[in-house]
């Protein structure tokens, strides 16, 4: 069953056929001349089946995309026998899973000359239509707006005075459609036939209301054949479109101009599928005003549309022009304009430009003055310390040429009362050394606390025993390198040369 929905707002619905007209605004409906219409209203129509080809056409899996638009067309006229001189809108849509091999699509096909003429009444009184709906993609737009589950493989059975029709619907998209030989008309005619009476069109529709039910039996049997008569063959036909679909039907939808009482009970009893009347009441007020459910399709298809702008299945040929500047003339004007303006704006820019320059010239001149100030501060504070430095520099150099001449006066006093006396109470202690050992000096040598003396004695013992008593002194030490036999002195004599440090 559908859902009650949705607020449907400024939406002119017009039935070509009947001429009536509705207004959907603020949740409500109600039914209007079609000339006194607000002409910035979404105006929407539809076309029946019965005006238009439909079919599928096949094309080679490995057909290249660009090309495929191409081959359809070419395929469509041939399958179809369409006229070429003819001007034709063509649509499609593929049809996914049905085949491995080829690529199958849905085509549909409307004669554009046809359709002029179908809304030439209508364009007297508006200028646009701005949505014109195929009839068997009208259900479309119910699985989009959630009035109907998806989930299932359905079934539209649409019954109208002139026209007839089923399609099929998987996962709410359309798969396929085919004609029914069951118009109200023709329900009537086959009525008529069987009960020998030529009834007019109110008494047979009074008769019809109540199906089945009808207080009269004659005509009770004559309608419970009917009835029975478009089940078996409604039925054969959903097991036909099930098998190419490849999913059983779990609900039928039925759309009728009039109620025909427990029709929709009849045929589930027949074929055993759920099946209702499609009932859509998307107005507040749908119970004080009655609306043919046709209408209340286009309204919800002109919702969808509104929201999504697919014009792939639109089939108005009527449409509105777009805003100026969406056309290639207002694109061309735009640019015109936005070239004129921007040649207006540039010798603007550079005046603009010239003082914004000026006055960011006059700023960084200031700025540089007050900087080249302190620049010039700064290099007389610093020649100022580099002149002290340089002061201090020479000062420094008279105070250290006085104190180097104070400590070479300092040393050379040491010198004389430290030095001096140190050396001679050393020599007096050696030479007392020496003359007990009965060592002779032969030369003696003084440089700083060194002193170089040669000793010569009889005797290498008494040598060797001076240099140890020497060197177990804390003043000094001795060094030498060796101790020579020498003859020069007349008899055998022992030489060295020591080296004295006083410590």
């Amino acid at each position: 069953m559908a859902k009650n929905k949705n607020e449907v707002a400024n939406i002119i619905t017009h039935d070509p056929y009947l001429q009536t007209s509705y207004a959907f605004s603020g949740n409500k409906v109600s039914q209007i001349d079609l000339s006194k219409a607000n002409k910035n209203s979404f105006f929407t129509s539809y076309i029946k089946y019965k005006d238009m080809m439909t079919g599928s056409v096949e094309i080679p899996l490995s057909t290249d995309e660009d090309d495929i638009s191409n081959l359809i067309t070419i395929k469509v006229y041939e399958q179809f026998g369409l006229d070429p001189s003819s001007e034709y809108k063509i649509v499609y849509n593929e049809t996914l899973g049905i085949s491995s091999e080829t690529k199958i699509f849905n085509v549909f096909i409307s004669d554009i000359l046809s359709t002029d003429q179908l809304f030439s009444l209508a364009l007297k009184k508006i200028p646009y239509i701005d949505y014109v709906v195929a009839a068997p993609l009208m259900f479309h737009a119910l699985y989009k707006k959630n009035m109907l589950s998806a989930q299932n493989t359905d079934a539209f059975v649409v019954l109208q005075d002139d026209d007839a029709f089923i399609a099929i619907y998987q996962s709410g998209e359309y798969v396929q459609s085919r004609p029914l030989r069951y118009s109200i008309k023709n329900i009537s005619e086959k009525f008529a036939t069987l009960s020998g009476d030529k009834l007019n069109d109110n008494v047979f529709l009074n008769i019809i209301k109540n199906g089945t039910n009808t207080q009269d039996d004659r005509s009770r049997d004559f309608i419970v054949e009917i009835f029975d008569e478009i089940s078996y063959y409604i039925g054969d036909l959903i097991n036909s479109l099930s098998r190419f679909v490849g999913s059983n039907v779990s609900n039928i939808n039925l759309v009728t101009d009039v109620k025909m009482g427990n029709f929709a009970e009849f045929i589930q009893e027949k074929v055993s599928i759920p099946t209702n009347y499609l009932d859509l009441n998307i107005a507040i007020n749908s119970k004080e005003v009655e609306v043919d459910n046709i209408h209340n399709i286009m309204a919800i298809n002109s919702q969808y549309y509104k929201e999504t702008q697919e014009n792939d299945f639109n089939f108005s040929n009527f449409l509105r022009p777009l805003p100026l500047f969406q056309r290639n003339s207002g694109k061309l004007i735009l640019y015109t304009l936005l070239g004129l303006l921007i040649g207006l704006l540039y010798p603007l820019y550079l005046y603009v430009s010239g003082i914004i320059t000026d006055v960011d010239t006059a700023d960084k001149k200031s700025e540089y003055e007050i900087n080249n100030a302190d620049k010039i501060r700064i290099e007389g504070a610093i020649a100022a310390l580099e002149q002290q430095i340089s002061g201090v520099s020479k000062s420094i150099e008279e105070e250290q040429v006085v104190i180097d001449f104070r400590k070479n006066t300092i040393k050379e006093i040491y010198d004389k009362k430290v030095s001096y006396p140190m050396k001679g109470v050393v020599l007096f202690e050696l030479s007392n050394l020496i003359n007990n050992k009965d060592i002779q000096t032969a030369r003696i040598n003084n440089s700083n606390r060194d002193m170089k003396v040669t000793l010569v004695s009889k005797d290498e013992k008494k040598l060797t025993e001076l240099m140890q008593n020497v060197n177990t002194s804390e003043k000094y030490s001795i060094l030498t390198k060796e101790i020579l036999l020498d003859k020069k002195y007349g008899v055998p004599s022992y030489e060295t040369n020591v080296t004295i440090k006083i410590k």
